[in-house]
């Protein structure tokens, strides 16, 4: 395990599955803010944060191995700067028992790939139980968890007939490990949790794949389980938001993000 690095007055937060599209910016709007960062996947990308702080460190290590996350989180609530936020942004669309792991390299934005072997179950619920077990003994600290709109079916029109009638078998598992992680977190008193479930992610820098394309459309014509497409950027502010006020909490979907940024 890497020692601390410098400390900081305003406090570190934790990114695991930093190397993603969400995770990337989360880091860099986090490090703007003044926080110290710490960024934790299985490879570091050469474009984590253009300019690091002496405050800022680069953990690589696989988030399924619960054991390293929880030392990782235990060290770093010890030793220099205090954690004042998690937030788990580690996921992918397909797992490795789906068969189509390698089609995260287009579907990721950043083209990683999870490991052959590695499941839903692995990727999602592992990760994020390790590390909510590892804050067990601190207060009120803010936890945010990236989930998905697909993951709010059961409440919306004709949500549930589409998982139950429509939706391959990957993406069912792909759902019950995000809801796995939220009913823990509806359970943990002691953190203050916000779930936020946006619908496909996109970036405001780069040109709209036709899939955001269509579910923007969708979402328009009023198809009541298709939500509007969230840009990274909205997704970031909102996950900050959640971070810095001590009354943001509870699951937020895309109108509630656009109504925590406006």
């Amino acid at each position: 395990m890497p020692p601390p690095p410098a400390a900081t007055s305003k406090g570190r937060i934790i990114c695991l599955g930093a190397s993603g599209l969400v995770g990337k910016s989360v880091s860099l709007a986090a490090q703007e803010a003044g926080y110290a960062v710490t960024g934790v996947s299985r490879n570091k990308p050469t474009d984590w944060l253009p300019t690091p702080s002496a405050n800022d460190e680069y953990v690589e290590m696989d988030c399924t191995d619960s054991d390293a996350v929880e030392s990782l989180i235990s060290s770093r609530n010890k030793e220099g700067t205090p954690i004042v936020a998690v937030v788990h942004s580690v996921g992918a669309l397909f797992d490795g028992e789906s068969g189509l792991g390698k089609l995260n390299a287009f579907a990721s934005g950043v083209g990683s790939v999870p490991a052959p072997t590695a499941s839903y179950d692995d990727i999602t619920r592992k990760t994020a139980f390790s590390a909510i077990d590892s804050l067990a003994l601190r207060k009120n600290i803010p936890f945010v968890f990236v989930s998905c709109a697909e993951a709010g079916w059961p409440d919306m029109t004709g949500g549930s007939f589409v998982e139950n009638n429509l939706a391959p078998d990957f993406l069912k598992r792909y759902l019950k490990a995000k809801r796995a992680v939220e009913s823990r977190l509806g359970e943990e008193k002691d953190l203050r949790s916000t779930i936020f479930r946006p619908s496909l992610i996109y970036t405001n820098t780069k040109t709209r794949p036709p899939p955001v394309l269509a579910f923007t459309a969708a979402n328009l014509v009023g198809i009541p389980f298709v939500d509007k497409p969230t840009s990274v950027e909205d997704l970031t502010k909102g996950i900050m938001k959640a971070v810095e006020s001590d009354v943001v909490s509870g699951v937020k979907r895309e109108s509630d993000i656009q109504a925590m940024i406006s």
